[in-house]
């Protein structure tokens, strides 16, 4: 999963300039920065849209650590058996992990 988040992150970002370029009606081919998906486990693809829908910018208290209300609310909204959130909010917080090592540290 760490190795995945600096590649979906970067997928984001190009996916965020190729549509700013197109409202402009420029075309932009953002193809390339999502090969890395045909290689990716279904599981990992699927915690990440997970996280990407509900979680980004979801910190506990000052610090940069994943809320766990929201990860159980984001649960609840989903319908997700309340028998797996255990196992999905400790694989969350390993993506949450990699997602702020990965940010840029003049943030």
């Amino acid at each position: 999963m760490k190795a995945l988040v600096p590649l979906w992150m970067r997928e984001g970002d190009q996916n965020r300039v190729a549509q700013a370029k197109a409202e402009r009606g420029v075309w932009a081919d953002v193809e390339q920065f999502s090969a890395w998906r045909e290689t990716a486990r279904p599981v990992n693809l699927w915690l990440l849209d997970f996280y990407g829908r509900y979680l980004i910018g979801q910190y506990a208290g000052m610090g940069q650590a994943l809320s766990l209300d929201a990860v159980r609310a984001a649960c609840d909204i989903e319908g997700i058996d309340r028998r797996s959130w255990p196992d999905i909010t400790g694989r969350l917080m390993t993506l949450h992990a990699a997602y702020v090592d990965a940010l840029p540290k003049d943030r």
